[in-house]
């Protein structure tokens, strides 16, 4: 029977391996868009996910400094006086992927906003974290309201529907516990 015995000089090797190698390889390049893309796909499903996301980004966009902004001119163009980032309007990308995401409806009321029923309800796309609050124009932080609940949330900070469809576990209609 063999003994194992790690050499140093092995795992420096695997590592340097791994860093210099394995990871600027296109292969694994391709591999990480890959599933950057997937998790995404995944993962921009649940809202009440982004809201915490753009929450904890909101965050680091107010603790931007006066003077960061004074000193970098190119940074500047991105904000308003107030400190806020500047209201951009989404990509026609976005616009259909919330769309969909959110199948149409309100999230906060559930009104129909296809036009199927209605063609006059107006969709808006409403930043789940206000840019008054800190929160990006990114398609992460972006929900279909109708115009009443947008109207409403205005920049309130509300957060948004926790309800979505969730794949990976079967509905339990009925309370846990003995049986009669």
């Amino acid at each position: 029977m063999k003994v194992w015995r790690e050499s140093t000089n092995v795992a420096n090797a695997c590592h340097d391996h791994s860093l210099n190698d394995v990871r600027l390889s296109h292969p694994y390049e391709v591999l990480l868009e890959a599933i950057g893309a997937e998790v995404f796909h995944v993962v921009f499903r649940n809202r009440e996910l982004m809201f915490r996301l753009n929450q904890y980004l909101a965050g680091l966009v107010q603790e931007i400094e006066a003077e960061m902004l004074t000193d970098t001119p190119e940074l500047r163009k991105r904000f308003t006086a107030r400190g806020n980032l500047r209201r951009s309007t989404p990509p026609t990308w976005a616009h259909w992927a919330v769309f969909f995401r959110d199948a149409g409806l309100c999230v906060i009321c559930g009104v129909d906003l296809t036009g199927r029923f209605n063609v006059l309800t107006a969709k808006n796309y409403d930043h789940i974290v206000p840019l008054a609050a800190g929160g990006l124009n990114d398609v992460t932080n972006l929900q279909l309201l109708c115009r009443k609940c947008n109207a409403t949330k205005s920049d309130s900070p509300s957060g948004t529907s926790r309800v979505y469809p969730h794949f990976g576990a079967r509905p339990n209609p009925k309370p846990s516990g003995p049986s009669k």
